[in-house]
């Protein structure tokens, strides 16, 4: 028997622990195994290479969308090589890439540049995508995300499944929840705003712009959407302002029977996870370790929240499944000194996360409200603990109460914190933490009902 006339199924189930670099050499072969190996290689393109989809450090509760893929991309320049092979704008044969787009119903890659207008305007052209995945790198030192031009081209019609992670542009982050709203069926966000480096940089590799008006006691309100930050081991700044406003001419209808074209509309959104990096409250004297000072733009937090109100207010008729998750910043030399079990316990108030519960608060206690929701999870959202159960006394205690008179399941689990660059300011925001599972002391992580505490452990549930 040779491989030409093995059957379709053999074949299929010995192709499928074959690397991408394999594949590609079997189309070579022959037309037939061609065309049974050309799906395997376009239907679903993973390109995150390792710590960006690691199965130690996704989610496991709830379950991921999709599993991480058995193939290893050892190099960053895989997601580069794709898109310059997939430009549409050369002259000639401009039909083959646009074919071999819209054959990918999964696309789940690291953007390395997220100045980089040419994957975000490739994005359209997957017209029968199902599944997106995107994690932008960074930004190139002095590149502003407004030269990142607005896409205006339709949505993606069988786009069920979206998740945008740290540095995607605010134009794609609205051109994907905004324009491909309508199909979205499970969505996850965790989208930071351009970092600004450390005051005492002498060259610092992101200084503040403009709009920033770090420590500028002459900015108004108006001329400064982040005022709040001064310059010092700024933590990463949650995105915000990424959704069209109500008087923003530039915006669209997500639907041509859509009259007010600044209305979010999710009518199918089942799954929602919200993610994004928060204040780190010092514990004062109660603290076993020396604290360090941090920045936070209070309306960086501001602008982020009022996007995810937003989102869930058009979300609140179908909405089933919500997992939101807080990281408090911290600069990487916190390592030497703390574990993140112990620097996620230090918020034991709750304070850090006030402002988002009592958001949630607000849109759950209205009527007629998230009739549908059946799950909530809590990541890094404190929640105190009173006779075994969580305390009225701390904002996320009171949300675990409040779910439970409204019989909704709810789980809080410990989190962790968000990693980022002492000097640029620069966030590892792929959960990659050095020594939360690799050999560190058991007796100084704490622990959970006697065991020792990680990221995921349970905290609470009603």
């Amino acid at each position: 028997m040779t491989l030409e006339s093995l059957p379709t199924e053999l074949f299929l189930n010995i192709t499928a622990n074959l690397t991408a670099d394999e594949l590609t050499k079997l189309t070579c072969t022959c037309k037939r195994i061609n065309a049974l190996v050309h799906p395997l290689l376009w239907t679903n393109i993973d390109l995150y290479h390792g710590g960006y989809r690691d199965t130690s450090r996704e989610l496991k509760v709830p379950q991921p969308f999709i599993s991480p893929s058995p193939w290893v991309n050892h190099t960053e320049e895989n997601a580069s090589d794709l898109f310059r092979v997939l430009e549409v704008d050369k002259p000639k044969g401009a039909d083959r890439p646009k074919e071999l787009m819209a054959q990918v119903k999964s696309l789940c890659t690291v953007v390395e540049d997220s100045s980089s207008t040419c994957v975000w305007s490739l994005l359209p052209h997957f017209t029968n995508l199902e599944a997106l995945q995107l994690h932008g790198q960074c930004w190139h030192d002095l590149i502003d995300e407004e030269s990142i031009p607005e896409i205006s081209a339709p949505p993606i019609p069988k786009l069920r499944f979206a998740k945008l992670s740290a540095y995607i542009p605010r134009t794609v982050a609205k051109w994907v929840i905004f324009r491909c709203g309508m199909t979205l069926e499970r969505l996850e966000l965790g989208l930071l705003d351009r970092p600004i480096s450390d005051e005492r940089c002498g060259d610092p590799k992101f200084p503040p712009l403009p709009r920033d008006a770090v420590d500028d006691s002459d900015a108004s309100d108006e001329e400064s959407d982040y005022g709040s930050v001064t310059g010092m081991r700024v933590i990463p700044r949650p995105l915000g302002g990424f959704l069209p406003a109500k008087n923003d001419p530039g915006s669209e209808a997500q639907s041509c029977d859509s009259e007010e074209t600044f209305e979010l509309l999710l009518p199918r959104l089942k799954h929602l996870h919200l993610s994004r990096p928060s204040e780190k409250i010092n514990p004062g004297s109660r603290a076993s370790y020396n604290p360090i000072d941090y920045s936070w733009s209070s309306r960086a937090d501001e602008a982020s929240l009022a996007d995810w109100r937003r989102i869930l207010q058009a979300s609140s008729n179908t909405l089933e499944v919500l997992v939101l998750e807080q990281r408090p910043g911290a600069v990487e030399i916190e390592a030497d000194s703390v574990n993140s079990p112990e620097y996620m316990r230090s918020d034991e108030a709750g304070l850090g996360s006030k402002l988002l519960i009592d958001m949630l608060e607000e849109l759950l206690e209205q009527e007629d409200g998230f009739r549908a929701l059946r799950c909530v999870y809590l990541y890094g959202i404190p929640v105190g603990k009173s006779h075994g159960k969580p305390s009225e006394h701390v904002p996320g205690g009171r949300l675990m109460r409040l779910l439970e008179r409204r019989n909704v399941t709810c789980e809080a689990r410990l989190g962790s914190w968000c990693y980022f660059d002492d000097y640029t300011g620069e966030a590892r925001w792929e959960r990659e933490i050095d020594n939360e599972d690799e050999g560190e002391d058991e007796e100084d992580r704490g622990d959970v009902g006697g065991h020792p505490m990680k990221w995921d452990s349970l905290l609470a549930s009603v």
